[in-house]
């Protein structure tokens, strides 16, 4: 045994890692780089490096041009394309630049997917004739012309499919459309080394052109990549990933230095001119920025829960008294009206108020003679204190001053209410720049002749107002204080105009580069010399649409909330199995952003359910606290909500959302008992994914604050700790509204591989550990099963078990099959968990040489899954449907409907698998498509099927499960019940399947196999024996008998002529002279009963002679058999229509 020392940043006292001896490997135990192998071999280093380049520069540079219409992505992805093999190969190959992998680069660029389905080709191939496994597992290399050359030229049929002609293609390349597709039916499919063979040697001159072009795109795209593709890239991750991703790079750190960006400003304490300390928190506007929308949705929610307080009271009070609620809320409000009416109209003038001083106080007398001051004491306490709150928020962020604050009060008196009427609009909530602060909004003095609003809603919807004004202000307020740091003189200057020696000036500003902000309730603006950096400020404005694309936008964002909250919110399949992959991922995400102890610290699985998920349950159920060190909690995670640490279940609800649920409060006051029983369920859903979301989040708050990080920076460590649903691009609604996990794939990868790549030796020591871990779990599993990973394999044969969790073996059935525990992974782990898996199997010499591309397509795979944010199909999310039934394959390419029925002429509900009708869902399945049969509509029970799991999700398919479970289970007893027919359960154990594994390993591919050899020569044998007949057909037909002899001659020296093939021919013979037309034969292929029906159709309304001639024609080419003519006999029809012709 060698003992393994795990690197500093992983050490924790007196931690080690011990590796079997075989499992040693130079990339673990020498820090040497892997260097090139002899005879010009590159290394796995510099494949990753080529990959990368290539990669970053065409999916990057074909994704931009994608936003300036279709003839600029044709150049973007085919210059992209071309300059991203050109760095590649200067990377991999310099001294042989092959012309025909350019050419084929640039344009399988063009097809979006194309490029990785090339890539696990080429690697493959290329692992499979090496003996390798590839990039990143060993040092073994791979000759860089072999993955060069094994590219192919797209062709004309899959361009023409992605929607790109001739035409549109020679405009770009400065080619002819005739031209550009004869090249590309001449070249198309070809290898790369044949087009490198033809350009070289210049025998095909538009070749050589169009090579030219390419070549010359390709070398400006990539000139100017080194000086403005950064910028492209930046465009790209500014509209997908982070919004203020420019506003980052301006800063040297963020968040006490989990983001170093070596920008121009740097953040440091100092002294302002009044000699006030400001600290490094205070001015990192990137950090305020990233948090500022969570802790605007937490006042809003926390708005929610009061509004919804005061409903409990207004329906428990108008119950006790005989009244409506929404009465109720009415009398509430025109009381809080009325006692400020008084004030104001003393103020302004009579009536002003929108209420005249008599009704005023008629409507005082009136409530608090019924004692309702007394009933609704705990509502009006709720709004006066909001009143305050929106006071406080103000002050406290600079929108107002002490001074004005004082003055406000003396003239409103306490009794204050904002009297917004009926119309009025706050701009700032629907702001063309809506991070630009040009009004306060606070103690608004708007008189007019309209009608004042309900005052409740006016309270609520000012603090709303207010909550996010005051966030938008300290963040501004931020960048200002970093511009005001004089180290950061000089730079400010070259971002910000000057006015008379400072950053900004008082008053407000009107054009597009400038940002407004207030300070002491005094407002000022800066103006950017940059626009576009001045938009990173201001805020990307609402894109105007057409109401017909609006409402297409407004309905694909809808359904994708609606089947996010499905398949995750609402499905306990997905909420409980998530906490384990959220650990997972926050394990290296804490270790590189908080050091090996805090990270490791992210696991305990003690601490995360009976400390961190049990605080949150406290807290979120009101559950006093029992002991100190539950006081000590409690405040500690008041503390992480308060700075913008939690997400709970607001990764699917928007602030447009929450807004539009407390107006609509008032208006469920007088809703039914069933209403108010989903609201009651909908908070109790939304508690727990609060506690199991939150609870990874709140854990690393913890240690990041135990490590010595502030409550800024322990919060954005705790959004970093997983997917952070509030971080997105400028194109973050688009991008949801098309593809519904995007923003999720996008950001918890990006944190994920950041992280990875910024730590080496982590990365070592994290690989490392993985390929123990899975050297271990290999070892226990086989001792158990010797073919557990065979019998763990998916119906499609897929790893899908395996790979994206841990899996150990508990036992063997009595009919073999299997029995596990499998643990969930971090879904930006899975790729590196696969790789760590066939790495100590290569290590261990486990894996073939004939089993090396096999891997290396299936890491290449999983990181498609995985870190792809369409989630494997350009299709928007709300089309798919469509496109699934019509190509018969779901997301995960496996097959909906019997593949093997597709092509038989048979009634569409009749199309499903043998085991459908098993389970309570597939009898109702039938059903539905039988009834849709009925009403002229014919579809599959499978079609029904995958719709209803699609759009019911995980709710859908539990509910499914707990049917069938329980119907099984009363049928059939307990014992019948499986592991995987147990909703939640069915994700932490599990069989395999002993037949299944059989059925691939065994008999039953054999009979695959040989079926399908039989199904091709049957299909070749028909072909040829086709062929021959219609040359004896065309030589009978042009009276030259002799030539007949000749073709049968020809065919037997070649050999074709096999009894399969002779038996073909002599049935086409013996029907040709018979007179038999192609539908005569397909009759006689029908069943004897069926061919019956048909006859009888066939004489309906035939007179006495045609009918005789009709049954003496049949008899003659011997459809009309004996055996039909009795079946015939025994139709009451056929007799009805014999007694007819008598």
């Amino acid at each position: 045994m060698v003992e393994f020392v795990l690197p500093d940043e992983l050490k924790d006292e007196e931690s080690s890692f011990v590796l079997p001896e075989d499992l040693q490997t130079p990339s673990l135990s020498d820090e040497e780089p892997v260097r090139p192998t002899p005879g010009g071999d590159v290394g796995a280093g510099k494949m990753v490096q080529a990959l990368a380049a290539e990669v970053a520069i065409s999916e990057g540079g074909r994704t931009a041009a994608a936003f300036g219409g279709p003839l600029t992505y044709i150049f973007g992805a085919l210059a992209s394309g071309a300059a991203g093999s050109y760095a590649a190969q200067r990377i991999t190959n310099p001294d042989d630049i092959s012309e025909g992998r350019l050419v084929a680069d640039a344009f399988i660029n063009l097809i979006p997917g194309m490029k990785a389905t090339k890539g696990v080709s080429a690697v493959q191939d290329a692992l499979v004739r090496q003996g390798a496994l590839g990039a990143g597992i060993g040092a073994a290399g791979i000759t860089g012309e072999v993955v060069i050359d094994e590219g192919r030229m797209p062709t004309i049929e899959e361009l023409t499919s992605a929607g790109l002609t001739g035409g549109a293609l020679g405009g770009v390349l400065g080619l002819t459309g005739a031209g550009i597709s004869r090249l590309l039916t001449k070249y198309g499919g070809s290898p790369a080394e044949l087009m490198s063979k033809v350009i070289r040697e210049n025998s095909d001159p538009d070749l050589t052109r169009m090579y030219s072009k390419l070549r010359n795109l390709g070398e400006e795209d990539e000139t100017i990549y080194q000086g403005i593709f950064k910028d492209k890239l930046t465009n790209v991750r500014e509209q997908l990933s982070d919004e203020a991703i420019r506003a980052r790079r301006l800063q040297d750190t963020s968040a006490d230095g989990q983001y170093n960006e070596g920008g121009v400003l740097k953040v440091r304490e100092y002294q302002n001119e009044k000699g006030v300390a400001m600290e490094k928190d205070q001015q990192d506007y990137y950090a305020k920025r990233r948090l500022q929308e969570a802790k605007i949705t937490n006042n809003l929610k926390a708005l929610s829960e009061e509004s919804q307080l005061i409903d409990d009271e207004l329906t428990r009070v108008a119950a006790r008294r005989g009244i409506s609620p929404k009465q109720l809320s009415t009398d509430l409000d025109n009381y809080l009206h009325a006692k400020y009416a008084l004030d104001y109209n003393k103020l302004k003038g009579e009536g002003k108020s929108g209420m005249s001083t008599e009704a005023a106080n008629e409507f005082v007398k009136d409530f608090e003679s019924r004692g309702l001051t007394g009933y609704l004491n705990n509502s009006i306490n709720i709004l006066r204190d909001q009143v305050k709150r929106t006071n406080d928020l103000a002050l406290d962020s600079g929108l107002l001053s002490k001074e004005k604050l004082a003055q406000y009060k003396r003239e409103y008196g306490e009794n204050y209410v904002p009297l917004t009427r009926k119309l009025d609009e706050d701009t700032q909530l629907f702001s063309a720049d809506p991070y630009d602060v040009k009004v306060s909004g606070i103690y608004d003095d708007i008189g007019s002749d309209l009608e004042v609003k309900s005052i409740r809603e006016n309270i609520t919807e000012n603090l709303a107002n207010i909550a996010r004004k005051a966030e938008l202000n300290k963040t501004n307020l931020a960048f200002v204080d970093l511009v005001d740091n004089p180290i950061n003189k000089g730079a400010a200057k070259g971002l910000l105009k000057q006015f008379n020696g400072k950053n900004y000036a008082q008053g407000k500003g009107n054009r597009d580069t400038t940002l407004s902000f207030f300070r002491n309730g005094e407002q000022y603006h800066m103006d950017f010399a940059d626009p576009q950096l001045a938009r990173v400020f201001k805020g990307a404005p609402q894109k105007d649409m057409g109401p017909i694309t609006q409402m297409i936008y407004n309905f694909a964002s809808g359904a994708n909330r609606y089947l996010g909250s499905i398949y995750t919110r609402l499905n306990p399949d997905f909420v409980i199995p998530n906490l384990f992959r959220d650990r997972t991922e926050a394990l290296v995400n804490n270790t590189v952003r908080l050091g090996s102890k805090p990270g490791l610290g992210t696991i305990n699985p003690f601490k995360a359910i009976n400390e961190d998920m049990a605080i949150i349950r406290k807290k979120l159920n009101k559950t006093p606290p029992e002991t100190a060190k539950d006081r000590e909690m409690y405040k500690l995670y008041d503390e992480f909500v308060e700075d913008g640490g939690n997400v709970g279940g607001l990764g699917l609800t928007t602030r447009t959302e929450i807004i539009n649920e407390i107006k609509s409060l008032p208006n469920n006051l007088d809703a039914g008992s069933g209403k108010k029983t989903l609201k009651a369920v909908d908070n109790w859903v939304n508690k727990v994914n609060a506690m199991f979301e939150d609870g990874t989040r709140f854990a690393t708050y913890k240690l990041a604050r135990q490590s010595g990080k502030s409550r800024q920076a322990a919060a954005i460590s705790a959004r970093d700790s997983s997917f952070d649903p509030t971080l997105g691009g400028t194109e973050k609604g688009l991008l949801r509204a098309t593809f519904l996990f995007a923003n999720p794939a996008l950001q918890a990868s990006k944190v994920f591989l950041k992280n990875l790549a910024s730590k080496p030796k982590l990365f070592v020591g994290f690989f490392g550990t993985l390929m123990g871990l899975k050297y271990a779990i290999n070892k226990w599993n086989t001792s158990v099963d010797p073919d557990w990973e065979e019998k763990l394999k998916t119906t499609s044969g897929s790893d899908f078990i395996k790979n994206k969790t841990l899996v150990f073996l508990t036992g063997v059935k009595d009919d073999g099959s299997p029995q596990y525990v499998s643990i969930p992974i971090g879904y930006s782990m899975v790729p590196f968990a696969v790789a760590a898996d066939y790495a100590q199997k290569t290590i261990n010499q486990e894996m073939t040489v004939d089993k090396a591309g096999e891997a290396a397509a299936d890491i290449i795979r999983e990181m498609g899954d995985t870190y792809n944010p369409t989630g494997g199909s350009i299709i928007p999310t709300i089309a798919r449907p469509y496109f699934e039934l019509k190509s018969n394959k779901d997301g995960l390419g496996r097959t909906i409907r019997p593949e093997w029925m597709e092509t038989r002429p048979m009634a569409a509900k009749e199309r499903m698998y043998s085991h459908t009708m098993d389970t309570y869902g597939g009898e109702l399945a039938y059903s539905m498509a039988e009834t849709a049969e009925a009403l002229g509509i014919e579809t599959s029970p499978e079609n029904l099927k995958h719709l209803f799991q699609m759009f019911t999700g995980g709710i859908g398919g539990t509910m499914g499960r707990l049917v069938n479970v329980t119907s099984d289970a009363y049928n059939k007893g307990w014992e019948g019940i499986k592991e995987k027919d147990i909703p939640i359960a069915r994700r932490f154990f599990g069989s395999g399947y002993k037949k299944k594994f059989e059925d691939r390993a065994g008999y039953q591919s054999e009979i695959e196999e040989f079926t399908r050899i039989d199904n091709t020569e049957r299909a070749t044998d028909g072909r040829i024996a086709s062929n021959i007949f219609r040359q004896i057909k065309d030589a009978d037909e042009a009276n030259k008998p002799e030539q007949a002899g000749d073709i049968i001659r020809e065919a037997l020296e070649l050999g074709q002529l096999t009894p399969s093939v002779t038996r073909r021919l002599e049935t086409k013979l013996t029907n040709y002279r018979k007179g038999l037309t192609q539908t005569d034969a397909r009759v006689k292929q029908l069943t004897i009963k069926v061919r019956a029906k048909y006859l009888l159709d066939q004489m309906k309304n035939k007179s006495g002679d045609e009918l005789a001639q009709y049954v003496s024609e049949q008899m003659r080419k011997g459809i009309l058999t004996k055996s039909v003519l009795t079946e015939l006999s025994g139709l009451d029809e056929f007799k009805d229509l014999a007694q007819g012709v008598d």
